[in-house]
């Protein structure tokens, strides 16, 4: 008989057929002799999970106690120390119900393993309860492949000491609200003294999570798997496992433990310090994708301080949220904790850091739609992925048919196939061509080598006003995509005692200084800056393909903000004498102006002309008003629709996502902007014309002084 049967796994492997994840493999406990397997023996075609069957008279002692213990006893002892005596006085006569018991506590702590479809299956003890007696919204779950993923590597981050849990972006109503609730359950009510917590988007929902989730699932629970606890069977804010007040009902309350364990579950605000200085056995952020009120980054920081003490972590974490409702702003920032929870990456500068922990402390865990799919599950609760690929797939191309693409990125968000697939932007908001910035975000994000590199600008051996060399460092403050060869970058001539940028026909740039106020995000404004390499005939010609120049891109990209302002300052002006260019600097706030004056440098600032009289203006630069604004949005419009595809910014192509009409908080779009404003704007002189030139610049220019 047991050549008819498939041998037990010996690995679960999670985030596998993904390009841009690496898999994990996660080794599960031997099963031991299979003959003792629940289904061992059955036809193939009966053995699936089975739920247990709770003994009559256990049900019958929770319901209706006072037919088995006299009144007195019940008001004298209280009803957990009366069922327990009763339990222990007649052991012989209740001895099933009693092994029944002990049984289930068994499959709780330890797992369980079973025969399905002929293969031996296990499955952790949180995932049992889940699927056995864990009421939700449509009863008590049917056994789920997917499911069981999601729990058996829950129980991974468990026992990894380098882990603070997991983050899970998932598809809609996929259920692991439900999930992550009984998993925060579970730990928490068999620990003595132990708090855990649950936040989310907002207050009303944490509190729904609460009511709706949590305390339905333990309500349904049989007595022996619900500790004792204090106050009303329906809590509203905490659940609190203590011993009742002696004039309380008791009726429901019966543990198999006499003992209180003084520990709680209970929720909080969205504040982002809403448990700071708590101490956290388990913690459940909902919806983690939505929070827009804060910041998600930091408020896991906080709770990162409450699951560990000092480096050792004491509590685990689970951030869960429905991919399809993420919106701007809090989705982008679940976004980052994503790219910084890669349990490993292709990419060195993402995976973990020294300390061998990843930069969250969490790893991520990623099921595709197809897994799982409703209405695509066979009678063993197994996954039919080809059959709901299909389904999905013929979904896309009819929105592709129908020419829908808000809907199809939608659609794709909501039912993601791959990791990168999660993070689709909402196009009916996006004013670029948005099918081309997250395709481009996708590969750029997740291709094996990277097309930039970080890095700063330091003047050689450190002496001001030499020659500018370039230093890679992977938490520069710079990200370039082409640097220059030694002929080419530091070019300069030399017009009245002034350095003249040598580079002018090749490179354009803007810079938008910070300032000292926060964004209407709540950020501190970012000091940024943009180089951008105008289109070269000789290299890229009429009859090469747009797809495959090499020219007409950006090359470097700031956006940091330095200690002081004088650094950021000190950081374009690098910049601009490294790639020999002339700075179009926004000048509603007049810093760089002033700095490239008092340096010394006012020939590496940009004068546009007057858009009338055709004459260079008075002043260098940009005063960023309505029409600039909208110049702006046009240039870059036009740049990521005929070149969005060769850009190599995942934060500029983001901005572009994101901004609507300020752009106060994308300082990086804006430095975007006027590099284009200025490539559009200017005559391109060759550099042997440029060399010849017999002009004065102070005639030509009002260079202040």
């Amino acid at each position: 008989m047991e050549e008819l049967y498939s041998p037990p796994e010996k690995y679960l492997v999670i985030n596998d057929d993904d390009p841009d994840l690496m898999q994990i493999e996660i080794p599960l406990p031997q099963c031991g002799d299979i003959t003792k397997i629940d289904g061992y023996g059955l036809a193939l075609e009966e053995q699936l999970f089975i739920k247990p069957i709770v003994p009559e008279r256990l049900i019958e002692l929770e319901q209706n106690p006072q037919l088995f213990i006299d009144k007195k006893t019940l008001e004298s002892n209280g009803m957990l120390l009366s069922v327990k005596s009763f339990l222990e006085e007649n052991y012989h006569e209740w001895k099933e119900e009693i092994d029944f018991i002990e049984s289930e506590w068994g499959k709780r702590l330890n797992g369980y393993w079973f025969y399905n479809n002929g293969v031996p299956t296990y499955i952790t003890g949180t995932n049992y309860l889940y699927i056995s007696y864990w009421e939700i919204d449509i009863g008590v779950p049917e056994y789920r492949s997917r499911d069981r993923k999601f729990f058996i590597f829950a129980d991974f981050c468990v026992k990894d000491k380098d882990s603070f849990g997991f983050i899970y972006p998932k598809h809609r109503r996929e259920g692991a609200t439900n999930k992550a609730q009984v998993w925060l359950y579970e730990t928490t009510s068999r620990m003595y003294r132990k708090h855990s917590g649950i936040q989310s988007a907002t207050e009303e929902h944490a509190k729904d999570v609460f009511t709706d989730h949590l305390v339905p699932g333990w309500k349904s629970l049989p007595f022996f798997f619900k500790p004792l606890f204090q106050g009303s069977d329906d809590p509203k804010k905490t659940m609190l496992f203590r011993k009742p007040a002696s004039k309380s009902s008791v009726i429901g309350r019966l543990v198999a433990k006499a003992k209180a364990l003084g520990s709680k579950i209970d929720f909080k605000s969205s504040d982002i310090k809403g448990y700071d200085s708590r101490k956290l056995l388990r913690y459940h952020s909902d919806e983690s994708g939505k929070f827009t009120d804060g910041d998600i980054l930091l408020r896991h920081n906080v709770v990162k301080q409450c699951l560990s003490t000092g480096r050792v972590i004491v509590g685990k974490a689970a951030y869960t949220s429905t991919v399809g409702e993420m919106d701007k702003g809090g989705g982008s920032r679940f976004k980052q904790l994503c790219d910084q929870s890669h349990y490993d990456h292709w990419q060195k500068d993402k995976m973990r850091t020294k300390n061998g922990r990843t930069l969250s402390g969490l790893y991520n865990l990623f099921i595709p739609a197809h897994d799982g799919l409703e209405g695509f599950i066979d009678k063993f609760g197994n996954s039919l992925m080809d059959e709901a690929k299909q389904y999905l797939q013929n979904t896309r191309e009819g929105y592709i048919a129908a020419d829908d693409f808000d809907g199809l990125s939608e659609f794709i968000r909501m039912y993601p196939t791959m990791f990168r697939e999660c993070f689709r932007g909402d196009s009916s908001k996006c004013k670029f061509n948005i099918k081309i910035i997250e395709e481009r975000i996708d590969e750029v994000t997740f291709s094996e080598k990277a097309p930039t590199t970080k890095g700063n600008f330091k003047w050689k051996d450190n002496v001001p006003d030499t020659e500018v060399v370039w230093e890679p460092n992977p938490r520069g403050k710079f990200d370039v995509s082409m640097l220059l060869e030694k002929g080419d970058r530091n070019k300069f001539f030399i017009d009245n005692g002034l350095k003249i940028p040598g580079n002018t026909n090749r490179f354009t740039g803007g810079a938008d200084p910070f300032k000292f106020i926060k964004t209407s995000n709540g950020k501190r404004s970012q000091g940024s800056g943009a180089v951008f390499q105008r289109h070269d005939s000789s290299i890229d010609n009429s009859d090469k393909d747009v797809s495959e120049w090499v020219t007409n891109k950006f090359v470097c990209r700031y956006n940091f903000r330095p200690m002081t302002k004088n650094e950021y300052g000190e950081d374009m002006l690098m910049m601009a004498i490294y790639y020999g260019f002339e700075l179009n600097v926004e000048i509603n706030v007049p810093f760089l102006w002033d700095y490239f004056v008092d340096r010394n440098y006012p020939a590496y600032l940009w004068y546009g002309k007057d858009r009338r009289t055709g004459i260079f203006n008075k002043k260098p630069g940009t005063f960023t008003t309505e029409i600039t604004r909208d110049e702006i949005f046009r240039e870059i419009q036009t740049y990521i629709e005929k070149h969005g595809y060769r850009e190599d910014s995942i934060e500029f192509l983001r901005q572009c996502l994101e901004i609507e009409e300020k752009m106060t908080d994308y300082d990086l779009f804006v430095a975007y902007g006027l590099a284009l404003i200025q490539a559009k704007g200017d005559k391109v002189i060759n550099t042997v014309q440029q060399e010849e030139l017999d002009v004065n610049l102070f005639d030509e220019f009002d260079y202040p002084v």
